[in-house]
């Protein structure tokens, strides 16, 4: 746990549940490739390349947005296969549309 894969560290959020920080976090695969780990990192706070403009919004916009590590959805849809998996991508969705609105 103090030497975190990304699968580890964002999605099962061992050091969280462990009460330790750790020293490195490895941003393996991910789907949007390197946009993706980016975004991961300034989700979790690890992007410090941003300046503060970045998560403040610009021209009185709401600037960055992101989910708090208890805002997911239920655990039944967290569980492998792929109905599952097609029902926690519509939470998703339907998270990011109820924070757009």
């Amino acid at each position: 746990s103090r030497f975190c894969s990304g699968h580890v560290f964002f999605v099962q959020r061992l050091p969280s549940a462990l009460g330790v920080t750790p020293l490195v976090v490895h941003t393996t695969y991910q789907f949007s490739q390197a946009r993706g780990k980016r975004q991961r990192l300034r989700e979790t706070g690890l992007w410090l390349i941003d300046e503060d403009g970045y998560y403040e919004g610009k021209k009185g916009g709401a600037g960055f947005v992101a989910m708090a590590p208890e805002d997911q959805p239920p655990p039944a849809l967290l569980t492998p296969g792929i109905t599952n998996h097609l029902a926690a991508a519509a939470w998703y969705r339907l998270a990011v549309r109820n924070l757009l609105a």
